[in-house]
């Protein structure tokens, strides 16, 4: 309060270079705004002279003030940007009907833009667009849709079939199988679980029990070279699962082979050939760090 009193006392006083001939613009360029107090002082000043504006720099600013009005902007920003007083805004606010406070708040409408803002709400615009278009806040949409009898919760609508995820809950898939096909995000599908009241932790359930008819599939797969995210994606099982399988019939996964005794030759004479390391690792089954650290090894027996 007391920085405020002081800067009208030193409006005031900057009231006697009027007399000396400057200008209204001239004292506000001496004032500036470098900081928040000579901003009140120049505000106070705007407010004292505003009156001896002729009417024709009035009227240009009645245009600018209704403008920024109906852009939703505050009264306190537009007396920060244009040398009017809050009489000036008050009055300009009333007579193009636009907001009164604070920023998209106490916005009078006139019957025609109700019935402009009410035709959007029945044609079922979203509230982004009622707030682009009309310049309103979320809330007012809100009110305009219960006025007409609208109270869906939005929110809940989804892009995903609601029948067919119950439907692959209900039939045990994994959970991450039933995001990846219905393109369902995890805490969505988390959600959507507990409104059902599935609230199992499926982290600790058992695990199935594979036929013989799955498990020599699975097994021909490892056999074959398949990586193990592939397998469990073809065989809905967990990268566990095929971990275990892997080291059940005696092969180790891929990333903890060991370039055995009989592949020393064939990696050797990859070498000699002049063979990349990824098409070495490609031709004998191998990744390409265990070929690498193998080609570092032989030129350490060459030094």
């Amino acid at each position: 309060m007391q920085q405020v009193m002081e800067a009208k006392v030193e409006a005031r006083n900057l009231l006697i270079l009027l007399k000396r001939g400057e200008t209204p613009d001239s004292i506000r360029r001496l004032i500036g705004d470098a900081n928040s107090d000579r901003l009140q002082v120049r505000m106070c000043f705007d407010a004292l002279v505003f009156h001896r504006r002729p009417p024709q720099e009035k009227a240009k600013f009645e245009k600018q003030v209704a403008e920024l009005l109906q852009k939703g902007h505050t009264q306190k920003a537009i007396r920060c940007w244009l040398p009017v007083s809050n009489n000036f805004i008050r009055a300009v606010s009333k007579k193009c009907r636009a907001t009164t406070g604070l920023r998209r708040r106490g916005r009078r409408f006139s019957p025609e833009e109700k019935e402009k803002i009410l035709a959007a709400v029945r044609s079922g615009a979203r509230a982004v667009d009622l707030m682009r278009d009309f310049h309103i806040s979320r809330d007012c949409a809100l009110q305009l849709r219960h006025a007409i009898g609208d109270r869906e919760d939005r929110r809940q609508r989804h892009s995903w079939d609601t029948e067919a995820v119950r439907r692959a809950l209900l039939s045990g898939m994994q959970i991450g199988e039933i995001e990846r096909t219905q393109k369902i995000q995890h805490s969505v599908l988390w959600k959507f679980r507990h409104r059902l009241g599935d609230h199992e932790d499926r982290r600790r359930r058992k695990r199935c029990i594979l036929s013989d008819a799955q498990r020599a599939a699975i097994l021909d797969d490892i056999r074959a070279g398949l990586s193990q995210r592939a397998i469990a994606r073809k065989h809905h099982l967990h990268a566990s699962r095929v971990r275990v399988l892997q080291v059940e019939i005696g092969m180790p996964p891929r990333y903890h082979r060991r370039c055995a005794t009989c592949d020393v030759e064939k990696i050797r004479a990859g070498f000699e050939s002049g063979k990349s390391d990824s098409e070495i690792a490609q031709e004998l089954g191998f990744t390409r760090g265990a070929i690498q650290h193998r080609r570092k090894q032989e030129r350490q027996q060459v030094n």
